[in-house]
């Protein structure tokens, strides 16, 4: 959760802030530990194989990579729905994502038209986690991070026979989670995965609480 889900009074001299940066600076720990233990299981490239040790490894981690392409994917994503194009919506989204997409595109009438445009970002974008995990199965993982992006956007939907009103413009915030895998140490491309919402601080320490047996 953002540090303004503390109360901005309490916030610097409060527990409650004091355990929120905490549990962020955690967080981000564990996840850039996932990362390098993902990096350096990967094996060596094949200039420095015969090294003890090296960190030129057949993973890279790209980090500087993901904002600007979380960005890109979510312009793109929200062009391709409107348009109905399903050839592009498989290419950038997660199967789950892409089913859903498909589904609501099928839903439309015969002549139903989709509009979406992006008019101008709010700041820029913010990679808030950061996590990776292997999968059971030889040079395989998924790495997984969520970028918030808040922006003002357009969009309309006029149904047959309807007259065509004034786009309205809407600021919106959004969290969207990308993802890549590796198959046999072999990255493919980013795509999305599908968003996600803020955590309450209310309900970390609730479940903390829960996972701790001592309380």
């Amino acid at each position: 959760p953002p540090a303004t889900s503390v109360p901005f009074f309490k916030a610097p001299f409060s527990s409650p802030f004091l355990h929120l940066q905490w549990l962020r600076l955690k967080h981000r720990a564990m996840g850039l530990g996932t990362l390098w233990y993902i990096k350096l299981m990967s094996p060596a490239s094949p200039s420095k194989a015969k090294k003890w040790f090296t960190l030129d490894r057949a993973v890279t981690l790209e980090n500087r990579k993901i904002a600007p392409t979380a960005v890109a994917l979510h312009s793109q994503m929200y062009t391709a729905f409107a348009a109905g194009d399903l050839s592009k919506l498989r290419k950038i989204c997660a199967d789950g994502l892409y089913t859903s997409f498909a589904a609501r595109i099928a839903r439309r009438e015969r002549g139903e038209k989709v509009s979406w445009m992006l008019v101008r970002h709010i700041g820029g974008p913010k990679v808030v986690s950061n996590m990776a995990t292997q999968l059971p199965m030889e040079g395989a993982a998924i790495q997984q991070a969520v970028v918030k992006i808040k922006s003002v956007q357009k969009a309309r939907t006029m149904k047959p026979g309807q007259k065509a009103t004034a786009d309205q413009e809407r600021e919106t915030e959004e969290y969207i989670v990308v993802q890549r895998k590796w198959h046999k140490w072999v990255a493919t491309e980013w795509e999305v995965w599908g968003t996600t919402e803020v955590t309450p601080y209310e309900v970390v320490l609730r479940f903390g609480k829960e996972d701790d047996p001592e309380r």
